[in-house]
């Protein structure tokens, strides 16, 4: 080597039929191979950190949720590997990636779901996932929801679900009332609803009651006196009042 130099070692017959000159050293010929090669795994690399490599290029390849059901393996292969701690940031933020990405509340709490199987007290993710229920305003998942992660949620944020759903609790007791009075079939409870919740389409419909139970009062009163003694049956108005 020292005579003829590196090159003539090294060199293939594809090296002869390539008329560029070679490089100019040893290190310039493995920057050459690395540029034309991508290392896939080393001889050393663990089961893990191959898993890892192989997620990580479907992730890149722009396949989120496929790449962190990649990392499932190690569980069950490789339990309590050191890797496992990157392995679970990484199927984190991938499934939270592919979650904010989904069209469907179905698909984001599939995949909110699947993050908080990595990391069961990820404040994010449980601020994400009940985020969803409110948004729809599906109140008793909403509430099933801070009930189960509100130990893992920022102190501002469960505060704001708290507001939220007593907000919502108030105003189903007030509705409860409203609909009681209106289904009282009295005058005064009626007065009462429209005294209390005067702008509620309740109000309105007893307003509309309390309207007509009046001109009904009001006729009764007036018919009266025109009823002729005596008679056996109600007598036209024009009998009545000649």
């Amino acid at each position: 080597v020292a005579a003829t130099g590196w090159s003539h070692v090294v060199a293939t017959a594809g090296t002869f039929r390539n008329r560029r000159a070679p490089p100019a050293s040893f290190e310039g010929y493995l920057a050459q191979a690395e540029a034309a090669a991508k290392v896939l795994w080393v001889r050393d690399a663990t089961f893990a950190t191959v898993i890892i490599d192989e997620a990580t290029r479907t992730y890149e390849a722009g396949d989120s949720a496929a790449a962190a059901e990649q990392l499932r393996a190690l569980h069950t292969e490789t339990p309590g590997a050191p890797e496992l701690t990157r392995a679970s940031i990484l199927a984190v933020r991938w499934l939270t990636e592919a979650a904010e990405a989904a069209t469907g509340d179905e698909d984001r709490r599939r995949l909110y779901r699947a993050a908080l199987d990595w990391e069961p007290d990820h404040s994010r993710v449980w601020s994400a996932l009940c985020r969803i229920e409110f948004d729809a305003e599906r109140w008793d998942a909403a509430r099933a929801c801070v009930q189960e992660g509100g130990g893992f949620l920022p102190p501002d944020r469960l505060q704001d679900y708290a507001d939220r759903l007593a907000r919502h609790d108030e105003e189903v007791a007030m509705h409860a009332e409203r609909q009681r009075l209106l289904d009282a079939s009295e005058v005064e409870a009626w007065e009462e609803l429209i005294a209390r919740f005067p702008a509620s389409d309740e109000a309105a419909t007893a307003r509309e009651w309390v309207l007509r139970s009046s001109l009904c009062r009001e006729l009764a009163r007036f018919a009266e006196p025109l009823q002729l003694p005596g008679a056996r049956s109600p007598r036209p108005w024009g009998e009545r009042v000649r």
